[in-house]
């Protein structure tokens, strides 16, 4: 993407001043994954077989699926479940237990899409943004347990539509996604950084304010 000299000068005197504290990767669009386990990002229920739904609710309707190997970065894990917004695939959310299942994990996902944004030094939550996909990775010593989050972001784009339209409340992924992409936004040269950035910062309140 291309920046303008004076908008590239003011990011390189950020990050050097703020280095530690802003360190944002942004993945090559070749790295971004077109497809979840098969399912192509933005893929109809109707054209998926063997699914299952578990629940519905604010829009999302949540599935499982029928003979799914519960492994992720040949790790395995406890659970794996799949998110539809309006009858298309928009997210994933899985769920796994054990540190050092966790740092496989992390390692998988550092070595494909670079080190993640981390919200603060005392925990153990990434993320990864790229052109359409954010991809989290949290995981707590307390209870041993860790998660993983995939949103296709045109769809996140389409619920923010809707959302000024009709006032529809948040589901938790949702608020989850809302989350992870508002301390990304922290700096508004996330802007010149990423194209999602102008959709990010104008429906997410800026932190700190």
């Amino acid at each position: 993407m291309l920046l303008l000299a004076s908008k590239t000068a003011k990011l390189l005197l950020i990050i050097l001043c703020f280095g530690p504290f802003l360190f944002v990767y942004a993945a090559p669009a070749s790295l971004e994954p077109e497809s979840f386990n098969g399912i192509p990002w933005g893929a109809h229920i109707d054209t998926i077989p063997g699914m299952k739904k578990i629940a519905s609710q604010e829009g999302i309707d949540v599935y499982t699926r029928e003979n799914d190997i519960l492994a992720f970065a040949g790790e395995i894990v406890t659970t794996i479940e799949y998110y539809f917004y309006q009858n298309k695939f928009m997210g994933v959310y899985i769920t796994f237990d054990g540190f050092l299942r966790f740092t496989a994990i992390k390692k998988s996902l550092c070595q494909s899409y670079g080190p993640g944004k981390k919200r603060n030094y005392f925990l153990e939550e990434y993320s990864w943004l790229q052109e359409s996909l954010l991809i989290t990775l949290s995981y707590t010593a307390r209870t041993g347990s860790g998660s993983i989050l995939y949103c296709y972001l045109p769809l996140w784009e389409k619920h923010l539509e809707n959302e000024k339209k009709d006032g529809t409340q948040d589901h938790p992924f949702f608020e989850t996604v809302r989350e992870r992409l508002s301390i990304l936004v922290k700096f508004e040269t996330y802007l010149t950084i990423f194209p999602w950035g102008e959709i990010c910062l104008s429906n997410i309140p800026h932190p700190g304010k």
